[in-house]
């Protein structure tokens, strides 16, 4: 015999146990009855009246209808089992036998339930057979017209979606679902159900719903691309490839995934990967004529030229992006703007780009665009943005007061992580490490840190250079040479790999300022000299001449 605590206990679990192979339980109607009363419930279901035209005539009182109904009554039935366990066993077991009797009592009641129940919904007489009149004689998978004929069958006899499921936990109540009809079947059909055209596992929508709602956030790349790997490896179960493109043929869910990862893999600073995406999101989105997706990749293009140092390409890009996103119901006023400072910064340009309506007006100075922009923030995303660009514009003009100020200003936004935060977060690192702002330092290290091996990418519009180069900054200032050594090779690394000619050279730039003069070091500062007037880094040339004459 067990105390009453134990049996308490021993009754959760059994039940928290046991709800999990419940499945038809999910999808009944349930009943409480209460204590001490009946063991007999009554489902009734008020039939619908006849659907007959009854033209009424004026003064003519039209012939009553009865209400019929249809009662479904059901008996409270008891079903259990019993294991006995002596009192010395419980004692002296090395393995909790308590435990594990009520864990497999609680599967076999929801087991022996389930068949229960399964007994009675099999033994109905509205039947679809993939062929032949009996069960006994079915020997064809079931297949997409045998499918259709049930929901037409249930759709002819006016059978309405379900809408609401029993919760899936030991608390009673229900809970919403979009209108469905609901299949249940044997195991051993999942093969033939998965191989039904159109077919879309819950992995797969489940999965993607996650990996687009944390589209481009650093926090979540690494989990965006493992994310990925499992949509594709369920979708290759049932979706034959097609050899030209490495396509689904007959859907865009590929597309939409190889779309969002090229946020992720740019963060990671794996820029080959998001070059290959890249073309395939290209060849997919025009086959199925996806604008918007098409649109996005547009950005990405201009944000890769960018930062390869193609600027020319980049503007090219820019310019049909933003037509193209303009026609699209993700623009978002100001993300061209967004872009713009992302290129402007790469290149410190921003005077001779004014290509926005938010942008300086003719006769306007940048600094006065700067200035106006600060004194219109609020709470939005894109405005906390734009602080990052006006504190880069405040800090090339002089006026090092505004930029600290847009660096407070940013540093007060306190919501989780979003797909702007990691490229605002490099650019004020280097405003905070460019004017020796020694106060905010260790904030910026402590959540760059994490993705030191990264590119600052702005979603798909704007890359901002390798967050390594702004973070071996904030540690120099700091004094840390150790730490910014270490993150002064994660840039140069990330730059090599992907090609980013502009990053190299900032990050050859800052390795030489660590250098004793020597002909070697006036060597590299003139070889950078050269080939950041190639590439129009006006900021990188001045940078070297001010270097050089020390």
């Amino acid at each position: 015999d067990i105390g009453s605590r134990t049996a308490a206990y021993a009754a959760s679990e059994l039940l928290t146990r046991g709800v999990p192979y419940l499945v038809l339980e999910r999808f009944g109607q349930s009943k409480q009855l209460p204590g001490n009363s009946t063991k007999s419930v009554k489902f009734r279901r008020f039939n619908a009246l006849s659907s007959a035209v009854t033209e009424l005539v004026e003064g003519v009182t039209p012939s009553s209808q009865s209400l019929t109904v249809t009662d479904v009554p059901a008996d409270l039935k008891q079903y259990g089992g019993l294991i006995t366990i002596t009192d010395v066993i419980i004692d002296t077991h090395e393995d909790p036998v308590l435990r594990e009797a009520v864990d497999v009592l609680g599967e076999q009641a929801a087991q022996m339930i389930e068949r229960m129940r399964f007994g009675v919904v099999k033994s109905g007489t509205n039947v679809v057979f993939s062929n032949g009149s009996a069960r006994n004689a079915v020997n064809t998978p079931v297949g997409i017209t045998t499918q259709r004929r049930a929901i037409r069958s249930l759709k002819r006899q006016n059978a309405r979606p379900i809408t609401r499921i029993v919760r899936s936990t030991a608390s009673y109540g229900t809970e919403p679902i979009s209108p469905a009809y609901v299949g249940l079947c044997h195991p051993d059909l999942e093969g033939d159900i998965r191989n039904l055209p159109g077919f879309v596992p819950a992995e797969n929508i489940q999965g993607q719903a996650r990996l687009i709602t944390y589209s481009g956030v650093a926090q979540y790349a690494p989990e965006s691309i493992e994310l990925a790997a499992r949509i594709r490896h369920v979708r290759s179960l049932s979706h034959p490839r097609s050899s030209g493109t490495d396509y689904a043929a007959t859907d865009v869910d590929d597309v939409i995934v190889d779309t969002v990862l090229t946020m992720s893999t740019m963060m990671l600073g794996d820029v080959a990967e998001t070059e290959r995406l890249v073309r395939r999101g290209i060849v997919g989105s025009e086959r199925y004529r996806l604008p918007i997706l098409r649109a996005q990749l547009r950005w990405m293009e201009a944000s890769l030229a960018v930062w390869h140092g193609d600027f020319e390409v980049a503007m090219r890009h820019f310019r049909t992006a933003v037509k193209v996103h303009q026609m699209t119901e993700l623009y978002v006023a100001g993300s061209d703007t967004v872009a713009m400072i992302g290129m402007a910064t790469e290149r410190h340009m921003l005077d001779s780009i004014i290509e926005s309506d938010d942008f300086p007006a003719s006769g306007q100075s940048t600094l006065d665009w700067a200035r106006s922009m600060a004194d219109q923030f609020s709470d939005n995303q894109i405005t906390v943005l734009l602080a990052a660009g006006v504190a880069m514009v405040a800090r090339s003009e002089g006026d090092h007061d505004l930029a600290e100020r847009m660096v407070a200003i940013w540093l007060t936004d306190d919501r989780p992580m979003v797909w702007t935060s990691l490229c605002q977060a490099v650019l004020l690192a280097h405003v905070v490490a460019d004017l020796e702002l020694i106060s905010y330092a260790q904030y910026f290290i402590d959540y760059l840190a994490p993705y030191s091996t990264g590119i600052g990418a702005l979603g798909q519009i704007g890359c901002v250079g390798p967050v390594g180069l702004s973070l071996a900054k904030l540690h120099y200032l700091l004094g840390d040479d150790e730490a910014g050594d270490t993150a002064l090779r994660d840039a140069t690394d990330v730059a090599v790999r992907g090609a980013g000619r502009p990053s190299l050279l900032r990050c050859r730039l800052l390795a030489a300022t660590r250098q004793p003069p020597s002909p070697q070091r006036d060597r590299e500062i003139a070889d950078i000299e050269t080939e950041a007037s190639n590439l129009g880094l006006l900021d990188v040339v001045k940078a070297t001449g001010a270097l050089r004459s020390r």
